[in-house]
């Protein structure tokens, strides 16, 4: 009696095994690297400032040239490295609509 009970137990695991059931389609992610243009990756060079030792022995209205240009030179560099940031935004957001996540 105990062997058939163990054996309809079995059966029954074995069968409901091998139930019909459909496998739902499975979906694939695909994935590409789309990298950042090179030319907003080139680094900003900043300027340096006069060298002391040729800076200090000139008159008033020369260092206050060299300091102006300095200041100009700085400028235009961060106004640069600032584009640069401003386009690869843009491209970020353009690379969002295309490949939405």
């Amino acid at each position: 009696m105990r062997a058939r009970i163990i054996a309809v137990l079995l059966l029954g695991l074995v069968l409901a095994g091998c139930a019909n059931t459909e496998v739902p389609e499975r979906v694939v992610y695909k994935y590409k690297y789309v990298p950042v243009p090179s030319a907003l990756l080139i680094t900003a060079t900043s300027a340096n400032p006069p060298d002391p030792a040729t800076y200090l022995p000139l008159e008033c209205s020369a260092r206050e040239a060299q300091a102006l240009n300095f200041g100009k030179d700085q400028t235009f560099s961060l106004n640069l490295a600032n584009r640069r940031l401003r386009l690869i935004d843009e491209w970020n957001e353009k690379q969002k609509k295309i490949y939405p996540e």
